[in-house]
């Protein structure tokens, strides 16, 4: 079972970082069954929840493929179309941040538990969400990065992050999803033209777009740095523990 999971995941290090999601998305699931506990507690309170964490999962499972096939040396057209399929999908992980308006349905008090157990619920499929979103971004990236260059792979990075924050607002606000590419293309179509075309007749449009564009790149900047910090670590932890070895046996 353990060589199947790595030969899905490309390595133990993925198999690892798959699992550990696969924790914090267990425990998202297991505050939405414990909600039906509290008083007048209710599944369809977070369906919402659990659909759009299944959503923000697929860009990652198509990420995981995209990069095992490019480890591969797969076909370039194959990895292409993995590509769009993981784009069109990618704006459900961080889509899950507008989620937090419905916390504004419910009347705050301060001695209420189950309005805090609702907003801790709400912040975990979030943070799940995101991590799960922005492993998907890291793999993609690497792939541009190691076929096109480091530049052309941050401008791609910083497109999709863009696009990530205009694919919020056709959601949240315009209640368009990834579906619909495919079930009204024409009039999907014509929403986004309009609003390029027209920007300072869609004012708001934009400023939403570049509010949630600007704290998803703020946030995947850190996450890759830190990444890249922990890289250099582990490799000067490499380094020495090579140069013990060979002293020792010298």
């Amino acid at each position: 079972m353990n060589k199947f999971l790595i030969q899905i995941t490309g390595n133990r290090r993925r198999l690892i970082v798959c699992g550990l999601l696969g924790v914090l998305s267990g425990f998202c699931l297991l505050l939405v069954c414990s909600q039906f506990l509290l008083p007048n507690g209710s599944f369809l309170h977070y369906r919402f929840l659990l659909w759009n964490l299944f959503l923000a999962w697929i860009p990652f499972g198509v990420a995981l493929v995209a990069y095992e096939q490019h480890r591969r040396g797969g076909d370039r057209l194959l990895i292409g179309v993995l590509g769009l399929l993981w784009l069109l999908f990618f704006p459900n992980a961080p889509y899950i941040i507008s989620d937090f308006v419905h916390l504004g349905k419910r009347t705050y008090s301060p001695d209420e538990f189950q309005y805090w157990h609702y907003l801790v619920t709400i912040t975990s499929f979030a943070w799940t969400a995101l991590l799960v979103g922005f492993g998907s971004l890291y793999l993609m990236q690497t792939i541009m990065r190691e076929r096109t260059g480091r530049k052309m792979a941050w401008l791609f990075t910083l497109f999709v992050l863009f696009m990530s924050g205009f694919g919020i607002y056709l959601g949240r606000f315009q209640r368009w999803n990834s579906w619909d590419v495919l079930r009204k293309p024409e009039a999907l179509a014509l929403d986004i033209v309009d609003r390029m075309l027209h920007p300072f007749a869609h004012y708001e449009t934009w400023g939403i777009t570049f509010l949630f564009a600007g704290l998803l790149i703020f946030l995947y900047v850190v996450m890759y740095s830190f990444l890249i910090l922990v890289k250099e670590r582990s490799s000067d932890s490499e380094k020495v523990e090579q140069q013990l070895l060979t002293t020792h046996q010298g």
